[in-house]
C-alpha cells in the first residue's frame, strides 16, 4: 500500500498490506501531495502536488522518477489545485478545485491534455472501475487476507467481529 503525507516533512511512503517493511519511497522535491493512484500494469505510482504544481510518477519504490505534467505548460490545461488523480487505460484524470473541473492527459507524455468536465464546486475524489484493475482473485472468499511481505509467507485475516483478526504463516 501506499499513501501521501504532506505534514512537517512531505513524503510518499509505502508499507506491506500488514504495515510491515514501512519505508519513505518520495522525500525530495515535494510539498502538497494530494492525489496517489496506482498504475498495477507498468508497477509505477503517480500523485499530485498542489503547492508545486505538477503531476509525476515513480517506480513503487520510488526510483525512476518523472514529472509528466506541470504549469506552466504550453497547453490548454492548468494545475490550479490539483487534488485526486486515477488511471484509465493510457489517461491520468485529475480533479482541480481552482479550475472548479476534472482535466485528463497522456500518463507517459503529459500531452493531449484536456478539461473533461467543468462548474464542479470543490471536487474532491475520482476513481476509474475497469475490469484490469479490478482483478479477480481465485476462489470465493468472504474475508480480507493481507500477505506479509516477509519470506516467511504470513497473512493477516481481519474477522467480521470487532476488529479482530486471525494471524497466520505458511511455515515456522
Amino acid at each position: 500500500m501506499f499513501w501521501t503525507d504532506w505534514g512537517e516533512q512531505p513524503k510518499i511512503e509505502r508499507a506491506e498490506m500488514d504495515g510491515s517493511n514501512r519505508g519513505i519511497i518520495i522525500r525530495q522535491d515535494i510539498h502538497w501531495p494530494n492525489g496517489l493512484t496506482i498504475d498495477y500494469s507498468a508497477e509505477k505510482i503517480y500523485w499530485t502536488d498542489a503547492k508545486l504544481f505538477y503531476i509525476a510518477k515513480a517506480n513503487y519504490d520510488g526510483s525512476n522518477r518523472q514529472k509528466i505534467f506541470r504549469t506552466p505548460m504550453p497547453s490548454q490545461c492548468v494545475l490550479g489545485h490539483p487534488f485526486a488523480l486515477t488511471l484509465y487505460e493510457n489517461k491520468i484524470y485529475w480533479t482541480d478545485w481552482k479550475t472548479r473541473g476534472i482535466h485528463s492527459t497522456n500518463k507517459n507524455s503529459g500531452t493531449q491534455c484536456q478539461m473533461v468536465w467543468s462548474n464542479a464546486y470543490s471536487p474532491m475524489n475520482i476513481h476509474a472501475f475497469e475490469p484490469r484493475r479490478q482483478l479477480p482473485r481465485p476462489g470465493k472468499f468472504n474475508f480480507l487476507l493481507l500477505l506479509s511481505g516477509s519470506s516467511a509467507k504470513s497473512y493477516f485475516i481481519p474477522c467480521a467481529n470487532k476488529g479482530h483478526f486471525m494471524y497466520f504463516r505458511e511455515s515456522w
